[in-house]
């Protein structure tokens, strides 16, 4: 035992518990928008650094659009719709088959940082809230599907061919 006696004062004299308040509150959701930021901001210059991922995630359903569009090029009238032309159609799909495509793969930034050890580190910061990372995730996966949507729309744009105008 040490030489240093502790009176019986001062083990009663505890500060009070802090109650949580709306400052308390209002900074945990400035910190998680932060973390949240960060870590989107993080996966955005790794896309930086790889422009090959973005160029692939562009040209993939443009191709879809293309060779696909070759196949139905001789689809009969009315097919699609009164009002639509194939392109237009095939687009819609292309675009919600490009969606599922990014969801496939929204975990696959987070299995890398888990491989090389990031994921690690980030779970032992002190973080407000470890949902951050999936948010951040998501973020990046949802920002990429609609560069894709915006190219794939643009390419139907340009795709002027009526289905009425088929030959029988």
């Amino acid at each position: 035992m040490s030489g240093t006696v502790t009176s019986p004062n001062n083990l009663n004299q505890q500060r009070p518990l802090a109650t949580p308040s709306a400052d308390t509150s209002s900074s945990l959701l400035g910190d998680f928008i932060q973390e949240t930021l960060a870590l989107t901001k993080r996966l955005f210059i790794q896309l930086q650094r790889r422009p090959s991922t973005l160029v692939a995630g562009i040209i993939q359903p443009l191709m879809w659009l293309v060779l696909f569009g070759a196949l139905f090029e001789n689809a009969p009238a009315g097919l699609f719709g009164e009002s639509q032309n194939y392109g237009q159609c095939l687009g819609a799909g292309v675009i919600v088959f490009t969606a599922f495509a990014g969801a496939l793969n929204a975990g696959l930034p987070i299995m890398f940082d888990r491989e090389f050890g990031f994921l690690n580190r980030l779970l032992v910061a002190p973080l407000a809230s470890r949902f951050s990372i999936v948010l951040a995730s998501a973020i990046f996966i949802v920002t990429l599907s609609f560069i894709q949507t915006g190219a794939i729309v643009t390419a139907g744009a340009f795709w002027t061919r009526d289905c009425r105008e088929l030959p029988d």
